[in-house]
């Protein structure tokens, strides 16, 4: 959808550079859209709190792997070897 691609670039510029909503749906009206301003704030605001989800999850995935990789070794311990362990 063209919106949620919208949003998405615009989440990605500095809060002065960024288009409101308001300007937002004048450019969806500008391309056929029918719809409320209201509908686009009520479409922005759910795409909004999914990113967040899909932000929040990702990182309980990624601090899940870092609790399971801090349990177990990275690499066997080295053994110690001294003149003894060589056949002469």
């Amino acid at each position: 959808m063209q919106l949620s691609s919208w949003l998405k670039t615009e989440a990605g510029k500095n809060r002065k550079q960024r288009r409101s909503l308001k300007q937002l749906h004048l450019d969806l009206k500008e391309l056929g859209f029918e719809g409320s301003h209201d509908r686009v704030v009520a479409f922005a605001r759910k795409w909004k709190v999914d990113q967040t989800d899909t932000v929040n999850s990702a990182s309980k995935r990624t601090n899940q792997t870092k609790k399971v990789m801090a349990t177990k070794p990275l690499a066997p311990k080295a053994i110690q070897l001294n003149s003894s362990h060589f056949a002469r």
